[in-house]
């Protein structure tokens, strides 16, 4: 099992600690003598003991998904406004993929930026969403399609959430850890495999949490290998707004969809999308979804307009093995055409086998 009393540097300007919650406290009165803390709408009930023991002078609960609108974030930056601060102050997310995008958001626009930290409490936070500067909001249908890159000082890891998280909140962030093997590290996909994932969760974390500290660590604006991290993500986006899927449900079903779409456009190994499909379904993720004409076309739209994009180009990610990822440029309309069929012939959700 992994030491968790240790850390992980990002480019000398990010932590990520592994370590209790007392730890966090004791830590957090060394900071700042003033903290603003951002925190989900359910766990400021489920965790208020421990909010109590932070003792912030001012709190800002989110909630949920539909927090991630300009017209939502603009509310914060007004409740920054009562609160009364300013850039001496400390910006703490508390919870899940949306508390780590807007508050890294909201701190990196405040008068031009504040400090801030994340306490990631969901899988999906912890291995993904809090990790790497990526922050951003929501417009329209389009995901995440505003933001900037702004790395927190710390984000602080402990295993203690992960007892209370729901069950279905877990597969969740399963889906990311899963990515994570595929794209990065083979041992994780392994361990999964195997099936002895509580016994191995710690490990897990910790090394799907190393993947993608490394490659952000190599490309962090984005230029060109962290576009592997987006392995599942290019269709499981537009499936997410279509569908109202949890966000790694529809990654679940991306990855799936992108390793069929991969063997017909630049032929990946048939096999890898089978093992991949078999591990999801191992762990009661989704691997197929039933859509209509209608549905489809929607899906193909949103992908167009995916950020990924450029020019009459998409970049997609192949995978070589599991564990080995690249980046290969491709042009839409070939893309939308393979994707569309795949969509209509060869994914739906009574699927027992992925068709390739």
């Amino acid at each position: 099992m992994a030491d968790f009393s240790d850390s992980i540097n990002l480019l000398n300007s990010s932590i990520v600690f592994f370590d209790s919650v007392s730890s966090l406290v004791r830590e957090l009165e060394k900071i700042s003598k003033k903290v603003c803390v951002i925190v989900d709408e359910a766990l400021s009930l489920l965790y208020s003991d421990f909010l109590n023991r932070l003792r912030p002078d001012c709190t800002i609960v989110l909630r949920s998904e539909e927090s991630k609108s300009l017209e939502k974030v603009a509310r914060v930056y007004e409740r920054f406004i009562e609160c009364g601060v300013d850039r001496s102050w400390y910006v703490l997310g508390i919870g899940g993929g949306v508390v780590s995008d807007i508050t890294g958001f909201v701190a990196s626009t405040y008068m031009r930026g504040l400090r801030f930290g994340f306490v990631p409490t969901t899988l999906l936070a912890m291995v993904d969403a809090a990790i790497g500067g990526k922050n951003g909001v929501n417009l329209g249908v389009y995901k995440n399609i505003v933001g900037t890159v702004n790395l927190p000082e710390f984000v602080y890891v402990s295993p203690e959430f992960l007892k209370t998280l729901p069950d279905d909140e877990f597969r969740n962030g399963l889906a990311e850890v899963v990515k994570a093997g595929v794209i990065g590290d083979r041992r994780i996909f392994e361990m999964l495999e195997d099936g002895n994932l509580s016994e191995n969760l710690l490990e897990i974390v910790r090394t799907a949490v190393q993947v993608k500290v490394k490659v952000v660590s190599d490309d962090l604006h984005d230029n060109a290998l962290r576009k592997i991290l987006n392995f599942g993500h290019t269709v499981g986006h537009a499936i997410e707004l279509k569908s109202g899927l949890k966000h790694g449900y529809a990654v679940s079903v991306g990855m799936v969809v992108e390793s069929v779409v991969g063997s017909v456009l630049f032929g990946m190994d048939k096999g890898i999308a089978v093992r991949i499909a078999n591990l999801l379904r191992a762990l009661n993720l989704p691997v197929g979804i039933k859509l209509n004409e209608e549905d489809i076309d929607e899906v193909l739209k949103i992908t167009l307009h995916d950020k990924k994009s450029n020019d009459e180009k998409i970049d997609l990610v192949s995978i070589r093995e599991i564990g080995k990822a690249s980046v290969v440029s491709v042009e839409k309309v070939k893309f939308l055409e393979v994707l569309g069929w795949v969509l209509r012939n060869q994914i739906s959700s009574e699927s027992t086998s992925v068709q390739v």
